[in-house]
């Protein structure tokens, strides 16, 4: 018996020293609000969270035109690397 408390024990106060402050704080957290109403007591002019959905859609619109224009640039480069190598592409007429 004496084994068993000597091994159990550790494990039972360090638990104790985590579970036992996390109860106190939830506990005083939940007295201290017991006489809060609601702020949502209102029909909402719109749902949670839409600024950000619009927000995000607007980047998401962005994001789309820098990456076409990003897609577009190689092409745009190899053209005009291959217009100026040619021979009738730098001062052809001469």
């Amino acid at each position: 018996m004496k084994v068993f408390l000597s091994s159990v024990l550790p494990f039972v106060l360090m638990i104790g020293c985590f579970v036992v402050p996390i109860y106190v704080v939830l506990w005083v957290r939940k007295w201290q609000r017991r006489n809060r109403r609601s702020a949502l007591s209102a029909k909402l002019l719109r749902g949670p969270g839409e600024t950000l959905r619009r927000e995000l859609d607007n980047v998401g619109t962005d994001l789309s035109a820098y990456l076409a224009v990003l897609m577009a640039l190689p092409i745009f480069v190899f053209a005009v690397h291959v217009s100026q190598s040619l021979p009738w592409g730098r001062n052809s007429i001469s």
